[in-house]
């Protein structure tokens, strides 16, 4: 879980592995090491690292759910995003998503937490019209077969989540 929480926190301090090796006196290849879960550091550098980020050292060993498995294939290759910014959107997707099931685990899928805000879609009522606009907001053509449904969102930037859920009445799009 360290490992994972540094990479975060990190990444959110939009910081580079050189700029926080400077500020806690280690090289940039401790920080990836750290990074990576190939070393641990010593608390006197836990406690720089989170001074250095802005956050409790307790914030550093919250629980991170390793089920969570991105398919991410074209994301990075359709994106204007810069890698650093790509990649703490996957590790705050990530983040969220993690407490997120933890939530769940815990309560029995009875309370959510509210979805983080996001450009979203206006939906209605009408599986119909939510089609449309979701074909209008994507580029594609108003009808007609999609294709890749994963390849084309996330060719547009968009992180897909797939994960079995038992409710069916989960939407995604909307938190509900």
């Amino acid at each position: 879980m360290f490992n994972k929480n540094l990479k975060y926190y990190r990444l959110k301090k939009k910081m580079s592995k050189r700029e926080l090796a400077s500020l806690i006196g280690v090289t940039p290849m401790a920080v990836t090491h750290y990074e990576s879960g190939e070393r641990k550091p010593d608390m006197k550098t836990i406690k720089a690292m989170a001074q250095a980020l802005g956050v409790k050292t307790s914030d550093f060993l919250s629980n991170r759910n390793e089920n969570l498995v991105f398919v991410h294939g074209e994301f990075r290759k359709g994106s204007k995003l810069a890698a650093g910014q790509q990649e703490y959107i996957r590790e705050d997707v990530e983040e969220y998503m993690g407490r997120f099931f933890s939530v769940v685990d815990i309560l029995g899928g009875e309370v959510m937490p509210d979805a983080p805000e996001v450009h979203k879609i206006m939906l209605t009522e009408s599986p119909e019209e939510n089609a449309k606009k979701m074909r209008d907001y994507l580029g594609i053509s108003a009808s007609g077969p999609v294709g890749n449904l994963i390849q084309l969102l996330e060719n547009r930037g968009i992180l897909v989540y797939a994960c079995d859920m038992e409710n069916d009445a989960f939407s995604g799009m909307n938190g509900r």
